[in-house]
């Protein structure tokens, strides 16, 4: 049955979708990947999809998925700069807020994608910190998360074969 697929098919199927360029990009690498896939395990000896065939134009381009322009973005963080220290205590701990805070959590939501919603149901007491010198770097906390495993795997030992 996949053998009866012509490149006209792909062709009339793929003109057919009406979807946004992301979404028909990404339909097309499917498409692709799933007759590319049938290619690799013998079930088709050649794939129906075009090379020729592509993407949308603009469908690569990065989309802006922050909810603020530029400008009202800028305002906001100069609005952290003028916010005076906030005094927060709960059963665990206590602490201040500063404007550099708000700022960090700003930033956090805007590159992460992080949602109040995420944050309003957060339970502090899941929150394990840890302590990182300031000269210190990511990859010292790969190193030693290595060598814990190691550790661990060597108090293990080998398994025994039967």
């Amino acid at each position: 049955m996949l053998d009866e697929f012509t490149r006209a098919d792909i062709d009339v199927f793929y003109a057919g979708l009406k979807l946004g360029v992301r979404a028909k990009a990404k339909r097309l690498g499917t498409l692709r990947s799933f007759f590319q896939s049938s290619v690799n395990r013998d079930r088709l000896e050649k794939t129906p999809v075009s090379p020729d065939l592509k993407p949308p134009k603009g469908a690569s381009s990065v989309v802006n998925k922050a909810p603020f322009t530029d400008d009202e973005l800028q305002r906001i963080i100069e609005a952290c700069d003028r916010r005076l220290p906030v005094r927060w205590t709960n059963s665990i701990s206590s602490g201040v807020w500063t404007g550099g805070d708000l700022k960090d959590f700003i930033w956090t939501m805007i590159y992460t994608g992080l949602r109040i919603s995420d944050v309003a149901l957060f339970e502090m007491k899941r929150f394990v910190s840890h302590f990182v010198p300031a000269s210190s770097s990511w990859m010292n906390l790969a190193e030693r998360w290595f060598g814990h495993l190691d550790n661990k795997a060597i108090k293990r030992g080998l398994p025994q074969r039967r």
